[in-house]
């Protein structure tokens, strides 16, 4: 019997993020843009047999506070300059949460929530996710696609950034103000989009890229939706982002049934900074 090995993508996810660090809870931005909404993806082909739908909310655990990103784990090209260009804003609060919370509810906006354990791996129609380099920041923060999708990048400010993070010729490449560029999708787990190179840094945004259809992110009050879920199979269904360690509930649907659910994360633990190297030689020089 064949399983979907989302979990197994996830903890490779996981085990390669380094450095996170509990952030103070943030404050109002005055500068802070709208959050820009998570576009639908196309819904999964129905299955041949009975499904059903999950809906629900990913909260944040009573007295945890929005974890986030460090300045160690930012990319920051090589020759960067020291200045941040004129056309930049100034830096949101919100560069560094791939996560956001609505304090009303303590709803997490951007948590990936998808089962796992099929009986058969289902399939789906490929869709195009946009991703836009907006006021000099890329923007959503966290997506989750399907092998098979297209990312496609748009540079929406008046600045050359060099994107990185996809495969292929010409992704090391200069992005004009307007011009796109498309990352194929093709194969299963992370990669992180990236301005690496030659000019000022634009955040990152994380791709997680499964192996099946039925999934979802959350939006901006932390609730989520997801259709034609095979009836009658025991499911186990995931909710996670790359700040937090990954929940896991049991789930089985009648044909029909629409189920709610209610998932809590914890931030994931706080990694130790590696031990210094052994003091340098001075009489080797600097090394650039």
């Amino acid at each position: 019997m064949n399983r979907c090995a989302f979990l197994l993508v996830v903890l490779a996810l996981a085990s390669g993020c380094s450095g996170r660090a509990h952030a103070p809870t943030p404050v109002a931005d005055p500068h802070a843009a709208t959050p820009p909404a998570h576009a639908p993806a196309t819904p999964p082909t129905p299955p041949a047999g009975p499904s059903g739908t999950v809906i629900g909310i990913v909260r944040l655990a009573e007295g945890a506070e929005l974890p986030s990103w460090p300045d160690a784990v930012m990319p920051r090209p090589p020759g960067t300059p020291m200045q941040r260009p004129e056309i930049c804003g100034p830096p949101k609060l919100s560069y560094h949460w791939s996560a956001r919370l609505d304090a009303a509810t303590r709803g997490l906006e951007g948590v990936l929530v998808a089962p796992s354990d099929f009986d058969a791996a289902p399939t789906s129609t490929p869709v195009t996710h946009e991703v836009a380099i907006r006021d000099c920041q890329l923007e959503p923060p966290f997506l989750v696609a399907t092998r098979g999708d297209t990312v496609r990048l748009t540079n929406a400010t008046d600045y050359p950034f060099v994107p990185g993070g996809g495969e292929g010729p010409g992704i090391m490449q200069a992005l004009m103000h307007g011009q796109t560029r498309d990352f194929a999708l093709d194969r299963l787990g992370p990669r992180t989009i990236a301005c690496n190179a030659f000019g000022w840094e634009c955040g990152r945004t994380d791709v997680m890229t499964m192996a099946h259809p039925f999934h979802a992110v959350t939006g901006a009050d932390g609730r989520f939706r997801i259709e034609h879920v095979p009836a009658n199979e025991d499911l186990r269904l995931h909710a996670w982002n790359p700040l937090f360690d990954e929940t896991v509930v049991p789930l089985r649907l009648a044909p029909g049934e629409t189920k709610t659910i209610e998932l809590v994360l914890t931030p994931a633990p706080v990694q130790a900074p590696p031990p210094p190297g052994p003091p340098r030689d001075p009489r080797l020089g600097d090394i650039h």
